[in-house]
C-alpha cells in the first residue's frame, strides 16, 4: 500500500513538471509592450434618442483614422484604423463598447474589442468637455499577426464634435 501511495505521488510530481515545461515551452513566442495614438473622425453617427427617457441616447458610430506607435516598438504604425462602436448615454455619461480594427498597407491586420466608460462635464463656459477610457482585448489578426493574443487599457478625449483622440497602451502576444 505504501509503495503504491509513493508510485501515486510520483506520478503527480512528474506531471505537474510536465505542465511546468509544456507551459515554459508554449511562453516561446513573441511577447511585446506596445502603446500608441488613433487620431479618429466620424464617418456615421446614428443617434436614437429613447423618448420615455428624457436625457437618454443610444450611438451607434464609425470613425475612421490613421495609428501611430508611441512606444518605439513600431507595432501598427500608420495603420489605417476603423472604430465601429455602440453608446449608451444619460446626459453624456455611460458605457461604450465595440471594435478597433487596424489594417497596414501590407495587409498585416488586428481585431480589437474594447468596453470602457464615457464621461462628459460641462465646463466653466458650458460646453461639453466628453471623455472615455476602459479595456481592450485583442480578437483576430491577419498576417504577421495571425493568432494574436494581448490586452491592455485606453482614454481618450474629444477635440471637436466629430474628432478624437485615443492614447492606448498594453502588450501582445503571438506564439
Amino acid at each position: 500500500m505504501k509503495s503504491y501511495n509513493y508510485f501515486k505521488a510520483m506520478v503527480m510530481v512528474m506531471a505537474m513538471l510536465s505542465l511546468g515545461l509544456v507551459t515554459s515551452a508554449s511562453m516561446a513566442g513573441n511577447f511585446e509592450k506596445i502603446a500608441g495614438q488613433f487620431n479618429q473622425t466620424y464617418s456615421k453617427q446614428e443617434v436614437l434618442p429613447v423618448p420615455q427617457a428624457q436625457g437618454h441616447i443610444i450611438m451607434l458610430t464609425q470613425s475612421k483614422g490613421k495609428g501611430t506607435s508611441t512606444n518605439g516598438s513600431g507595432y501598427m504604425d500608420g495603420a489605417q484604423v476603423v472604430i465601429n462602436e455602440i453608446v449608451d448615454l444619460n446626459q453624456g455619461n455611460g458605457p461604450h463598447s465595440g471594435y478597433v480594427t487596424q489594417t497596414m498597407p501590407n495587409g498585416d491586420e488586428t481585431v480589437t474589442r474594447f468596453t470602457g466608460q464615457v464621461s462628459t462635464i460641462l465646463t466653466s463656459e458650458g460646453q461639453p468637455n466628453t471623455t472615455f477610457s476602459g479595456r481592450w482585448e485583442n480578437v483576430s489578426g491577419a498576417g504577421q499577426y495571425t493568432g494574436i493574443t494581448g490586452s491592455g487599457t485606453y482614454n481618450g478625449h474629444f477635440v471637436s464634435e466629430k474628432e478624437y483622440v485615443v492614447d492606448w497602451e498594453g502588450y501582445y502576444f503571438l506564439q
